[in-house]
């Protein structure tokens, strides 16, 4: 967490499974998948895989410039 408000590093939470992540300290952050809907909850998986990884692929890009 440190590293993230630094501007060194950035952490995404992967919403995985249902849990109570919120009242941890990264339950401040922008989560994946949109909406904090767990993976194993979703309907179509593959679309919200792939959602993930997109949104990883551009925080990644943002990080690099």
């Amino acid at each position: 967490m440190e590293r993230h408000e630094k501007r060194e590093a950035r952490i995404i939470p992967i919403i995985a499974r249902a849990c109570d992540w919120n009242g941890l300290s990264f339950g401040k952050l922008q989560s994946l998948p949109a909406g904090t809907i767990p993976i194993t909850s979703a309907t179509n998986k593959d679309e919200i895989l792939t959602e993930v990884a997109k949104r990883i692929r551009e925080v990644v890009a943002f990080m690099a410039k």
